[in-house]
């Protein structure tokens, strides 16, 4: 009777074990998976900051590409007095 009772519970703990194992090997691929997803994303992240960056870089513009030239003699202009309007009367 106590055989009986040792080899059933050996056979159920066998069993038990197989099904923690399997768990266990379950989780670890997940995890696995989960950790390929993650680097995919850190990469497409990463190139989209790039490129998002190279959108806002305003160092390369330069007057030319803007349609743009430097005058190099500018006129301003010139007020002669102060209340210039005023006087005028």
């Amino acid at each position: 009777m106590i055989l009986v009772g040792l080899g059933i519970s050996i056979v159920l703990g066998s069993f038990w074990l197989v099904v923690i194992y399997n768990n266990i090997v379950d989780l670890r691929h997940d995890i696995s998976s989960a950790k390929a997803d993650f680097d995919a994303l850190q990469a497409q992240n990463s190139e989209l900051r790039s490129r998002v960056f190279a959108l806002l870089d305003v160092s390369d513009l330069k007057e030319s590409s803007l349609g743009l030239v430097q005058d190099k003699n500018p006129e301003y202009l010139e007020i002669n007095s102060k209340w210039s309007f005023a006087s005028e009367r």
